[in-house]
């Protein structure tokens, strides 16, 4: 267990978001029905609420200047519910420390540039947080446990939403609107993800966590920068991103069920790094000149990988591939490209029209390669690999084929090279 100091927390990546103001407006805090209510004035506030003295008490402290019903700070017993919070308009703060709630926690906050932090809190029954138009962040850090579902829903600005060294057991529901959002998951363990991000440049950064089940994660149109870093998934991962020019990086990090990566249109960058997928794995890229890298990662069953139009690279470099591998490129002066990997079962090659090449060099194949080169002058590179025969055809147009030397094994079948 870290000590409290050597946690992982989000501030440095939030501070930005921060107000650095006077707050000097008031919140009028109240128990009904065993629920602790606390409502905001409409100006800026600055509240941070701590577990009491004695059991179900809870204390309220204005900072920079707030009240709390007139008064600096106040304690409010007999909370055994929830917590029920609307900040109300305004630059507003709300910090959960060290707190344990017996049942829901609510929070509301209106227009206005908020940040919302829940500091080594455990909430037993669900997390609901609703932030509204301005820059918020909304962060969940040290040491926190989220029994139930977490639900945090954002609006137009350039939001964060950070969940560090903390655990969700159940369902985690996060969107964000328009903006240039940022959402950080470290160190956390979580069950089932559903994050969406609105237009404009996001950055989504997981780096290192564990997720039992399905991680899906969808962004809007916009630059938007994907980075995942040591983490298992224990179920699906399913990502895509929407027009624009994306880079989404997976490293050191394992899936158990299928993988669905999906870019849209743009210039998209997708890597993937010493990881490995046990179930199948599936990425398609839209129109745009897109590059594919692939090094070194195992795939323990099959691999479908498709690129749109537009001049798009391919590259495997020392992956190791069990199942069936489907490539295929659409329109453009596409590459592909198949360096130090070993593949144990049947390739299938497909590239479309236009001039492209495909290099194969130090690889192994265990079973037939089955290539279509479309219309275009296509050339075909083969070096110091070990074939187990198939076929090769160029289809139309002036074709080449390069001998590179160094193979072994029984070469494909070349059908309709001009030259070789």
């Amino acid at each position: 267990m870290k000590s409290r100091s050597s946690r992982a927390t989000c501030g440095a990546w939030f501070e930005r978001l921060e107000p650095r103001l006077l707050l000097d407006g008031d919140v009028t805090v109240t128990v009904v029905k065993k629920n602790l209510k606390i409502a905001g004035d409409g100006a800026d506030n600055e509240i941070t609420i701590t577990q009491g003295g004695t059991p179900n008490t809870f204390d309220v402290t204005g900072d920079s200047g707030t009240t709390v019903n007139g008064a600096p700070a106040g304690s409010f017993t007999s909370v055994k519910r929830d917590f029920r919070i609307d900040m109300g308009l305004g630059n507003n703060v709300l910090t959960l420390d060290g707190v344990r709630v017996a049942d829901d926690v609510t929070i509301r906050t209106r227009s206005g540039d908020d940040t919302v932090t829940l500091d080594d809190v455990i909430v037993v029954d669900d997390l609901k947080v609703r932030a509204g138009w301005g820059d918020d962040a909304v962060i969940i850090q040290n040491g926190s446990r989220m029994r139930n579902t977490v639900r945090i829903l954002t609006s137009d600005g350039d939001d964060g939403i950070g969940i560090a060294d903390s655990t969700v057991d159940d369902q985690a529901q996060m969107r964000t609107g328009r903006g240039k959002d940022t959402v950080v998951i470290l160190d956390a363990v979580l069950e089932d993800v559903l994050l969406t991000t609105g237009d404009a440049k996001d950055q989504i950064t997981i780096d290192p966590s564990t997720v039992n089940e399905t991680f899906a994660m969808y962004t809007g149109s916009g630059p938007d920068e994907i980075s995942i870093d040591e983490t298992q998934f224990g179920g699906s991962l399913v990502v895509g991103t929407g027009s624009g020019n994306d880079t989404l990086t997976v490293t050191n990090s394992s899936v158990s069920d299928q993988t669905w990566l999906y870019a849209a249109a743009g210039g998209d960058q997708v890597t993937i790094t010493d990881s490995t997928f046990s179930d199948d794995f599936v990425l398609f890229t839209g129109s745009g000149a897109d590059t594919v890298l692939v090094d070194p990662t195992t795939f323990e069953a099959n691999v479908a990988i498709g690129t749109g139009s537009g001049a798009d690279v391919v590259t495997f470099d020392t992956a190791t591939c069990q199942g069936v591998v489907l490539m295929w490129t659409s329109s453009n002066q596409d590459q592909v490209n198949l360096t130090g990997s070993a593949f144990s079962d049947e390739v299938f090659l497909l590239t479309g029209s236009d001039d492209d090449q495909v290099t194969v060099n130090g690889s192994t194949f265990d079973y037939g390669v089955d290539g279509r080169l479309g219309s275009g002058d296509d050339t075909f590179t083969a070096t110091g690999t070990d074939w187990s025969g198939g076929t090769v055809d160029a289809e139309s147009e002036d074709d080449t084929y390069v001998n590179g030397g160094g193979n072994t094994g029984v070469l494909p079948d070349l059908v309709d090279f001009e030259t070789t």
